[in-house]
């Protein structure tokens, strides 16, 4: 477990770092819908490198979940995580997405992540 768990823990702070960005992103963009140009020169760089980091982190997460077998954390907790955060931090650019589910999700991943750093306390 030693051998991946301060990345593990880095992982899991960056997850909850984006996830916090996509909230306040969420609270704060009034604005209109993104043009076509600021998708490919800003979102799609942005969420390509957060797509790298989550699926690096669901995989660290499955390693650990095999070899410890925590007791309140399982993995299908962390793919649903993980396809959560990939939504959030996706829609959080979009006016649009400004809805409950999405909020929701927010406080559903924070939860997940929040329980795995409590479990190496």
């Amino acid at each position: 477990m030693n051998e991946y768990k301060e990345e593990l823990l880095s992982l899991t702070n960056k997850m909850l770092q984006y996830n916090e960005e996509a909230f306040k992103r969420l609270e704060e963009n009034k604005e209109e819908e993104p043009s076509d140009t600021f998708f490919y020169q800003q979102i799609k760089p942005y969420v390509d490198v957060f797509d790298e980091q989550v699926h690096r982190w669901s995989v660290v997460c499955e390693r650990w979940i095999k070899d410890t077998q925590p007791k309140y954390i399982h993995k299908q907790q962390i793919e649903t995580a993980a396809d959560n955060l990939q939504q959030v931090v996706l829609q959080s650019f979009y006016v649009s997405s400004r809805n409950v589910r999405i909020k929701k999700m927010i406080h559903a991943n924070k939860y997940t992540l929040t329980s795995i750093l409590e479990s190496f306390q």
